[in-house]
Order: C-alpha cells, then structure tokens, then sequence
C-alpha cells in the first residue's frame, strides 16, 4: 500500500485517536485515517499515509466497489465530483469503504441522495438499515438534514 503504516488499537479506539491527533498528523505531511473498524469486538486499524491529499489516501490503499464495477479511479473521480459541490474530509478509508463528514450542512440534499445512492446504494440498504422503511432518495435526504457524517461502503 504504497507507503502507508497500519497499526492496531484497542477495540473501539480508533475514534479518540484520530479526534486528538489527525490534525496535528496533518501539518505534519501525513495522514492519519482509520482503515479497519474492529465494532468493538477486535481491536480497530489505524493507518498513516505520507500524504496530506485526501484522495492521494484513497489512491495509496487501492479504495474500490468492484462489485458495483467502480475501480479505484472512479472512486477517486467520484469523491471529488463529489467535494467540489459538498466539500468534505475523510477520516477513513479501506479496501471497500471511505468515510467522513461534510464540512458544512449539505446545500442540495435531494441532489446529493441521487448521487450517493446511485455510487453506492449500501449507504441507505445496509448503513442506515432503513431501505425496507421507505423511499431511498428520501431517506438519505432526510439523514444529511441532520448529519454531516458518511460512511460509504460496497460489499
């Protein structure tokens, strides 16, 4: 993975460590991302890339949703189609996922529904567990009304 470090932390410490450092890792020339969620159950996987671009991230840990026939160029092409409307910053990426948070409440959220759920429907279907509860352009609609947080995943 093209540089990058991962180490292991305990279950469910991902979140303070990337709260407390990330920034500092940041103006450093590096990032420092959660690769791998444990759910409590095994430790959680953090990793430091020698980069400070978000996307060069998803590059260097190969992010893809082959499944859904997205290699890791259109991934990449596609979060920053995405960044350019609704910036936003990762705080992690993997082999099948990247997540973060938009850096403002989201202008369009009806356009964004459209855009996400047609990249990857398992927001709605699987993350927010609530397809089968109604109309998924809705749904995600109603979710960034509220939210900044995303986690997009193809499995």
């Amino acid at each position: 993975m093209d540089g990058v470090v991962l180490f292991e932390t305990l279950p469910n410490g991902a979140r303070g460590l990337l709260a407390q450092n990330q920034a500092r890792f940041r103006q450093s020339g590096t990032y420092l991302f959660l690769y791998e969620r444990g759910f409590g159950i095994k430790p959680d996987v953090v990793g430091i890339a020698p980069t400070q671009d978000q996307f060069d991230l998803v590059r260097r840990v190969q992010t893809d949703a082959a499944n859904y026939g997205h290699d890791n160029a259109a991934v990449i092409a596609w979060l920053r189609d995405l960044d350019r409307d609704e910036p936003f910053d990762l705080s992690g990426a993997g082999m099948d996922f990247v997540e973060g948070s938009f850096r403002n409440p989201v202008k369009n959220p009806a356009s964004l529904a459209v855009r996400i759920y047609s990249f990857c429907p398992d927001f709605v279907d699987q993350g927010l567990g609530l397809a089968e509860r109604g109309e998924p352009h809705a749904l995600i609609e109603k979710y960034f009304a509220s939210n900044l947080a995303f986690f997009f995943w193809w499995d």
